[in-house]
């Protein structure tokens, strides 16, 4: 295996509604795209995965 150094920087939010701020974030650590990973469809069930990507649309 090859040495290498990773860092993985991370900032966590609490709070109600923080994810409807989600593209602002990004947009803070300049990201252009996102990767979203999630583990059922809970997600899309409660409506988070719709406030998360509107937020990026909005916002990217």
């Amino acid at each position: 295996m090859y040495e290498f150094s990773f860092q993985n920087p991370t900032r966590i939010e609490f709070g109600i509604d923080k994810e409807k701020n989600m593209g602002r974030y990004m947009k803070e650590f300049g990201a252009k795209r996102v990767l979203i990973v999630f583990g059922s469809d809970r997600i899309k069930q409660s409506g988070l995965f719709d406030n998360v990507t509107a937020s990026l649309r909005e916002t990217l």
